[in-house]
């Protein structure tokens, strides 16, 4: 079962878990590719039938299936526990979605076959100007 965040979501959390300041252009340009890369590599499983993906900010509306791929019946006590709130980040900055993106091969045309967008502020990433 794959969950796929927004790529930029994706990146913004890759960068507060390393503890980093923010990524000059290049270390953002790997990291939106690793996150490309990681689905292109993920979907290769599609073909043995037991691979799921679907978007995390779906997850409550996809757990039906989820668990209908997984062959459990739905239980109160675990559907009612994955009702919460997703609070997307504040932070905004556009210097990721418009130095980067189009660096990344593949990146915009994963992102909207996602439903994902990569012109909005609304999940853009700061950067470091310093290369």
């Amino acid at each position: 079962i794959h969950s796929i965040r927004h790529p930029l979501a994706y990146l913004r959390s890759v960068i507060s878990n390393s503890g980093a300041a923010a990524p000059n252009d290049d270390e953002a340009a790997y990291g939106l590719g690793q996150w490309v890369a990681m689905i292109r590599h993920s979907r290769m499983r599609k073909q043995t039938g037991r691979y799921l993906e679907f978007r995390m900010e779906d997850f409550d509306a996809e757990l039906p299936r989820i668990l209908e791929f997984l062959d459990l019946r739905p239980d109160p006590a675990c559907t009612d526990a994955a009702q919460f709130a997703y609070l997307p980040s504040r932070r905004r900055s556009s210097d990721v979605s418009r130095r980067v993106r189009d660096r990344v091969g593949g990146l915009r045309a994963l992102a909207e076959e996602l439903g994902y967008s990569l012109s909005s502020d609304e999940e853009a990433v700061p950067v470091s100007c310093h290369a």
